[in-house]
């Protein structure tokens, strides 16, 4: 069959013959997807859910050396596990695929394909995937809410991503059996082909991975709600029955945030925090209250969603220092409460726990790098995550 008369599947399904000899370990990790045809999507190739879906119209013309490429890249997107995990909350897809580019491009050198490098905007090289997609979803609300004040030096790449479509990395989604599976894939992998080390060393940091914000406040939140009984003639007692009162268990606990608000914590990330948390206690929590301080306890308790609504009201002094004993104080001289949170960037004398559990106290940080500093000291009172 001359290439001509080839159809794009048939194309695809010829390059990917040469992988097995030539790329027999993204060969591999290619094979955990499902490869269809979409005429409806606005891009080339995408990736998630676990198909690998392409667009034949707009694959027309297209070199076999630009194909392979892109086909190249999709793997590699999958093997980094940008389409299946640590996808900040709310982030616009296109700012998705924008800092998986950037993640790739520094170590991954290609003649054919555009993909966006941290120098377009400024960022520095070697952040993380979420690192890189927090930063360009910021960028994009500044430049609708101020477009002067964006530097003139990233305005065009920043209205390239602007105009750019979500249907790169539309079905990008958390995936856990997916990731499970990628990652056996990887393990098995003997022969990378001609994927470069810096490539690999990418990947191996991936497959490492760090640690999930999500997993922990889900945790947390199973160890400070409590099971208490309430005794109702409703339901009958088990042994006795209608004789006595039976009994059924109501979930019900108290929660105690404290936000710091020092100077080093910015209203973006408080939001974000908020909305988090808001989500992942919606159900068995009585009460969530939330105060600010820096050295001292700035201001009353708030209800959370009160705090969500007001938090650019948050004021941030910036030359008071940071006094962590003084929240734990609080918390003791407060009863009631069944957990403590500390959102912060970590920079304060470790406090003393006196009788609090380590696992009623959970400190947030507002950065991976402020806790990659910060959390050997704080891990030793409370967990520890943190928020892109």
């Amino acid at each position: 069959m001359c290439k001509v008369c080839e159809s794009m599947e048939d194309r695809i399904s010829r390059i990917l013959e040469q992988w097995s000899l030539r790329e027999p370990g993204l060969l591999s990790i290619y094979y955990t997807h499902q490869l269809e045809e979409n005429k409806l999507m606005d891009c080339c190739i995408r990736v998630g859910k676990r198909r690998i879906e392409f667009n034949p119209d707009a694959l027309e013309g297209i070199s076999d050396e630009a194909l392979n490429e892109l086909l190249m890249t999709t793997v590699l997107r999958i093997c980094l596990r940008h389409p299946y995990e640590r996808q900040p909350y709310g982030c616009p897809a296109n700012c998705l695929k924008a800092a998986s580019d950037m993640v790739l491009s520094p170590s991954y050198r290609i003649r054919h394909n555009n993909l966006f490098h941290p120098n377009d905007f400024m960022f520095p090289i070697g952040k993380s995937f979420e690192w890189y997609a927090t930063k360009l979803m910021n960028l994009m609300q500044e430049a609708k809410a101020n477009p002067n004040n964006i530097a003139d030096t990233i305005r065009k790449p920043l209205e390239e991503l602007m105009k750019m479509g979500n249907d790169e990395a539309s079905m990008w989604i958390e995936d856990e059996e997916m990731l499970e599976t990628i990652k056996e894939r990887i393990e098995q992998i003997t022969n990378w082909g001609s994927v470069s080390h810096d490539i690999q060393e990418l990947i191996r940091i991936a497959m490492e991975g760090r640690i999930d914000y999500r997993k922990v406040l889900r945790a947390f939140s199973t160890s400070i709600v409590s099971s208490e009984l309430e005794y109702t003639r409703m339901k009958p007692n088990r042994r006795l029955g209608f004789k006595a009162m039976g009994y059924k268990h109501e979930m019900a606990a108290r929660l105690l945030i404290a936000v710091d608000v020092s100077g080093s914590v910015s209203n973006e990330s408080i939001c974000r925090f908020f909305r988090i948390i808001t989500r992942f206690f919606k159900y068995g929590v009585e009460a969530v209250n939330v105060i600010q301080f820096d050295c001292v306890v700035k201001k009353e308790e708030m209800p959370l969603n009160k705090a969500t609504k007001n938090y650019t009201t948050f004021k941030r002094l910036g030359d008071g220092g940071t006094n962590f004993q003084i929240v734990l104080d609080y918390y003791y001289a407060h009863k009631g409460y069944d957990g403590l949170i500390i959102f912060t960037d970590g920079y304060a004398p470790v406090p003393k726990p006196h009788y609090l559990k380590r696992s009623k106290l959970l400190w947030v940080f507002n950065t991976e790098e402020n806790y990659n500093e910060n959390k050997d000291a704080l891990s030793a009172v409370g967990r520890t995550c943190f928020i892109m």
